[in-house]
């Protein structure tokens, strides 16, 4: 779990396979929601609970829209 937290954020950054790095963040991000839901769900947590809901989005629109054109995947793709 470590190892995919400090690899896959450096993907999506570089555009590196985003689409499936995007996804597995994702799911991590369901998971950490899921795990401290008692406290995210609470008034304290509000805030959290927003930022989880911010990155979940973001990741879902590269997951459904991909990286774009300044990423290493375009570069390979079009080459193909």
């Amino acid at each position: 779990g470590t190892a995919a937290e400090l690899s896959l954020p450096i993907l999506v950054a570089l555009g590196i396979a985003s689409r499936l790095s995007a996804l597995a963040l994702f799911a991590f991000n369901a998971v950490a929601v899921f795990a401290y839901a008692s406290f995210l769900f609470s008034t304290e947590g509000s805030a959290g609970l927003q930022q989880h809901i911010l990155w979940g989005t973001m990741l879902l629109i590269t997951v459904f829209h991909g990286p774009g054109k300044l990423s290493v995947d375009h570069l390979l793709c079009k080459k193909c």
